[in-house]
């Protein structure tokens, strides 16, 4: 009886019949003229973790923020902390946020299982080609893992794991000379 009494009370009406389901409806529905912007995107996780708030305040006055907000990828982004970006001095160094970033970023989408399992499978470390034309070595010891850049800087990958709809984020503590 009492669920009868739930059901009745129930009035169809009181849904907008002229507002989209979700799930149902796109950005293209609404507003054709729009690029396709990808949900839960690189941009947004970055702006969304606390530890990254300076590196999302470069990225958003900056062309990367196109390939983070739209750019299907998928990436891996080892992307330096709030610490590890203040250690760096972009223009001392003749870099911009692009350039700086894209030596942190890889292709393909690597979580830490991934990584973890190609660090073991090469003989305790991974080398990785980023887009800026270096190369980052990950490594592991017991349950840290490590970036370690060519010169032989080593930084501690803390948070991660940090899925985006066109990527993976992991925190690099410190700043590795690029």
């Amino acid at each position: 009886m009492l669920f009868l009494a739930s059901f009745s009370s129930c009035d169809d009406t009181s849904i907008k019949q002229d507002a989209p389901v979700i799930g149902t409806s796109s950005i293209e529905d609404v507003r054709p003229d729009l690029p396709k912007i990808l949900p839960y995107n690189l941009a947004a996780r970055i702006k969304s973790t606390d530890d990254l708030t300076l590196l999302y305040a470069e990225i958003e006055e900056s062309t990367l923020i196109d390939k983070f907000t739209m750019d299907k990828g998928p990436y891996t982004l080892f992307a330096p902390s709030n610490e590890a970006l203040e250690e760096i001095d972009l223009q001392g160094d003749g870099l911009n946020i692009e350039k700086l970033l894209k030596k942190y970023m890889v292709e393909g989408k690597i979580t830490t299982v991934a990584l973890t399992k190609k660090i073991r499978s090469n003989g305790g470390s991974y080398t990785m080609n980023t887009l800026g034309g270096t190369k980052l070595v990950a490594s592991k010891v017991g349950n840290v893992l490590y970036l370690k850049n060519s010169d032989g800087e080593k930084s501690e990958i803390g948070k991660s794991d940090i899925v985006a709809s066109n990527g993976i984020i992991h925190v690099v503590r410190s700043a590795l000379a690029i």
